[in-house]
């Protein structure tokens, strides 16, 4: 009996124990479910959500009995609204919900962005629904349609409905998608909500430079977004996409495709960005004009970083371009003007784009990595810090010298650098000169070329650069100095552009007996003043020599030479029948062409504005080229009826040029139609004298 009661004492303990157990099991799976903490956080949280309805609901009923004409307005409140103006309509309402709540048609909302995974889910417990639920849909007489596509907006008419919406444009369900341009440069709305009813293709350049737009919210059924729409927004602060669309995705206000291994485009307001390790490319323009950028870590497995992808981000100061990168696009970086000290490209690099680190100013030095075998043109444009390059010993494209980068055997130059100052010296190996440097004839800080005495193909004299016995001037930097150039004896040509922009080129200008031809450009945008001679000796005269070189007031052609000929410092050919050009500084008053002139060339008087009174042409003169007289300060022209061509923009910007007397009856078939423009003289037909 008593072994029996010790069973049963035993079966009662074990019984008591695994109840305990349970029980104790029960208790830590309910706390860790329903901690205590959290779920004091979500009533004190949910309380207050209904403490900020019942607010709501006595502001509208007092507002309700006092519309006595039943024309009160429901209420929407701003974007992100302040907390002094949901204390308007919400007396109880604190700073800790400043942002996370709004009001649209008269309802309490959320802004899901803004709002915690946990204060999301309590808010929709209690039936509060996100923001843009309660706006309707914009009306279809707002839009210009092509079947269901939108191709562009009626302005009035979407005005009247956004103040209906405070400016939320909600898509009507009509709408498969936007054309090309259809509402770019539109700052009408500041949030742009798309809705759940078909697919919708947003194409090129649609809503691109809508720069009022503060929130896009994408749906589920938005299939197609092209690139270049999402720049200049830069007060854009997110983008919403709907979890269920299968080719979109979001994260902290950005947008991406659906698996995150591409960053389409970011927020303008957006300062700092780690950007996921998923990531493989940084698309076109995904940063662009993200003014606010200070900061950016870029994921170690990033491949690409396409065009103009953090263009113009002008607080970004620095970068640290991964390992893995492989190709960096057209203007990736332009207008970074905040980023500075050294650029690295990494190993793996083999393209650099077209201006990609343009107007970067404060960048000092890039390193190339060895892969690198292409640099697309302007790639470092405007530099202004940089003062030299680095390469990799292994590059098998690329070398540098004394800073300058070079093709790997040093015999041509492919870029200087923007802030390379003093003496730019030239190797022995060196063999080609191209002007494709881009920046030499731009970078005023270079002061001379020096040319390694043993180069068998290039010398140098005065800092000038010649090939090596000195007959062809080839090139002057644009920082020399000169008082009073005089060019050598053994010069027999003198190069397109060869002192082109050298401000510091001044006084005279002495060409002797021997120079065979001067090139086109040759003497442009120089501090040269006074007379020039040109010898009998030259046969060959370019284009626009002296190109805004406006101190020049004459051209005195040697009567011997067997081409060329001048009359009051204009220059003509041999017989007066062309008039080619004249120099920008020529003062003449009353201008009478000599009888043999048959031709005016194009801009032959192109910017002198010395050229006044009565323009009185020949009876012989049959055509006046392409802007001939551009901005001239003549008053009066007399044209006779033999010009049967005049081309466009012969007589453009004569402001002061009141009277054209024309020997033609009406206007001949040959005269452009923008013979004259920007000016509105009284024009006479069927002139004699």
């Amino acid at each position: 009996m008593k072994k029996n009661k010790r069973g049963i004492s035993l079966i009662v303990l074990i019984v008591t124990i695994i109840v305990i157990i349970i029980l104790a099991a029960a208790v830590i799976l309910t706390l860790s479910k329903n901690n205590p903490v959290e779920s004091a956080r979500e009533a004190r949280f949910k309380e207050d959500i209904r403490n900020f309805q019942s607010d709501l609901s006595m502001y509208l009923g007092n507002q309700i009995l006092t519309d006595i004409y039943g024309t009160r307005e429901k209420i929407t409140s701003s974007e992100t609204p302040s907390l002094e103006e949901m204390k308007k309509y919400i007396s109880s309402f604190t700073k800790k919900y400043e942002k996370k709540l709004g009001i649209e048609e008269d309802e309490l909302v959320y802004f899901p962005n803004e709002v915690s995974t946990k204060e999301k889910k309590w808010l929709d417990d209690l039936g509060i629904m996100p923001a843009g639920f309660t706006i309707h849909e914009a009306y279809e007489d707002c839009f210009k349609w092509s079947d269901d596509y939108i191709t562009g907006y009626y302005s009035d008419k979407l005005k009247e409905y956004l103040k209906e919406t405070n400016g939320v444009l909600k898509i009507p369900k009509r709408c498969s998608g936007f054309y090309d341009y259809a509402f770019n440069g539109c700052n009408l709305f500041t949030s742009l909500i798309f809705q759940d009813y078909k697919d919708i293709r947003v194409y090129d350049y649609s809503i691109r430079n809508c720069r009022n737009l503060k929130n896009i919210k994408i749906s589920k059924t938005v299939t197609l977004i092209e690139e270049n729409n999402f720049t200049d927004f830069e007060d854009l602060v997110s983008f919403e996409v709907d979890e269920e669309n299968p080719n979109y995705s979001s994260k902290d206000g950005i947008l991406y495709n659906k698996d995150k291994t591409t960053l389409i485009a970011a927020p303008g307001t957006i300062e700092t960005c780690k950007i996921p390790d998923t990531v493989k490319i940084i698309g076109g323009s995904a940063f662009e004009h993200c003014e606010k950028l200070k900061e950016v870590e870029f994921p170690k497995g990033l491949t690409e970083i396409s065009y103009w992808g953090f263009g113009d981000c002008y607080s970004l100061t620095n970068i640290t371009l991964p390992e893995s990168l492989v190709k960096i696009g057209n203007n990736a970086f332009c207008g970074c003007r905040s980023l500075k000290g050294e650029i690295i490209i990494p190993d793996n690099v083999e393209s650099i784009g077209g201006s990609v680190f343009s107007n970067c100013h404060n960048i000092t030095k890039v390193i190339l990595g060895k892969k690198v075998k292409e640099i697309e043109n302007n790639a470092f444009y405007a530099c202004n810090s940089q003062t030299e390059f680095e390469v990799d010993k292994e590059n098998n494209y690329f070398n540098t010298y004394d800073g300058v980068l070079y093709d790997k055997n040093l015999t041509k130059i492919v870029y200087i650098p923007y802030g390379k100052k003093g003496q730019l010296n030239i190797p022995k190996t060196f063999t080609t000169f191209s002007l494709t440097y881009n920046n030499l004839s731009q970078n005023k800080q270079i002061t001379k070329i020096e040319v390694d005495s043993n180069n068998p193909n290039y010398s140098s004299q005065d800092g000038i650069l010649y090939d090596k016995n000195k007959t062809n001037l080839i090139f002057a930097p644009s920082g020399l100095s000169v008082e009073n150039l005089t060019i050598l004896d053994s010069v027999q040509n003198i190069s397109d552009y060869a002192f082109s922009s050298c401000e510091n080129v001044t006084g005279s200008l002495h060409i002797p007996e021997g120079v065979k031809s001067i090139g086109s450009s040759s003497f442009a945008y120089t501090g040269l003043s006074g007379e020039v001679n040109i010898p009998s000796s030259v046969t060959t005269l370019g284009k626009n020599i002296f190109e805004d070189s406006k101190k020049i007031t004459k051209i005195n052609i040697d009567e011997g030479n067997q081409n060329y000929s001048s009359q009051e410092g204009v220059v003509y050919n041999k017989n007066k029948s062309t008039l080619l050009f004249a120099p920008e500084g020529v003062t003449i008053n009353n201008l009478t062409l000599p009888d043999s002139v048959r031709i005016i060339e194009k801009r032959a008087f192109d910017d002198c504005r010395n050229i006044s009174g009565t323009l009185r042409l020949n009876n012989n003169l049959e055509t006046i080229k392409e802007n001939a007289f551009w901005n001239t300060d003549i008053s009066e022209v007399i044209i006779p009826a033999t010009v049967t061509n005049i081309e466009v923009g012969a007589f453009a910007y004569c402001y002061l040029l009141r009277n054209i007397r024309c020997g033609s009856n009406s206007k001949p078939d040959g005269w452009d139609e923008y013979w004259i423009y920007e000016c509105n003289p009284i024009i006479e037909w069927g002139y004699t004298e």
